[in-house]
Formats: structure tokens, C-alpha cells, sequence
């Protein structure tokens, strides 16, 4: 298992930004994985739809 740190930022369907950067820090064994693992875990927490979320910058390292 691999480490991501993954920078997400949110807009909405005019392509105007509603939500600011914010990191997430997830655990998985593939890029897609932990990018999906870290949509849900900030839309959950900030109550914006997972498909507003845009990846930013994906960031590995083992542990």
C-alpha cells in the first residue's frame, strides 16, 4: 500500500470555484483508488457532490 496525498478543489456547473483546495491524506494501492477514496472522504466532510470535486495534485510516497 501506497500513501496519496491528493489536493481536490470544487466547482460548480458554470466552472465557477465554490470550494478552495483542501488535502487528503489516503492509503490504496493505485492512483485511481486513492483519489476515489479521497472524493468521497472531503464530500462527505464539506457536503459537496463528488462530482463537483477536480483533482489538483496527486502526490505518492510510501508511507
Amino acid at each position: 500500500m501506497f500513501r496519496y496525498k491528493v489536493d481536490l478543489y470544487a466547482v460548480d456547473e458554470k466552472g465557477n470555484t465554490i470550494m478552495e483546495p483542501r488535502r487528503a491524506m489516503c492509503f490504496a494501492f493505485t492512483r485511481s483508488k486513492a483519489i476515489d477514496k479521497c472524493k468521497r472522504a472531503i464530500s462527505n466532510a464539506k457536503k459537496v457532490r463528488s462530482t463537483y470535486l477536480r483533482v489538483l495534485n496527486v502526490e505518492k510516497s510510501i508511507f
